[in-house]
């Protein structure tokens, strides 16, 4: 028998479930550039990244990838640059 915590609905459809990987969110950085910063925490299960464009970026966009503990993004593109970068592990 797993362990965990399972919490229903009232129609008693699982909502939770521990037993799943749950993500947890490191931190947030605003970019306006390429760049690259180490993130220790990455090292406390398996990281991930998510890009959250600005609306203004109508020529560009951002990319962001992760190596060991480090995040790395890159502005392709011209025009204007920003983007909120959010990274956390599950």
């Amino acid at each position: 028998m797993a362990y965990g915590l399972r919490i229903r609905d009232a129609n008693n459809k699982v909502i939770l479930d521990t037993s799943y990987g749950m993500g947890r969110i490191l931190g947030q950085i605003a970019v306006s550039a390429s760049g690259s910063m180490v993130v220790d925490g990455f090292s406390q299960g398996t990281p991930f990244v998510m890009v959250h464009q600005d609306n203004s970026n109508r020529y560009g966009y951002f990319t962001a990838s992760i190596s060991g503990t480090t995040l790395t993004w890159t502005f392709n593109g011209s025009g204007s640059k920003a983007a909120t970068l959010s990274y956390g592990v599950y």
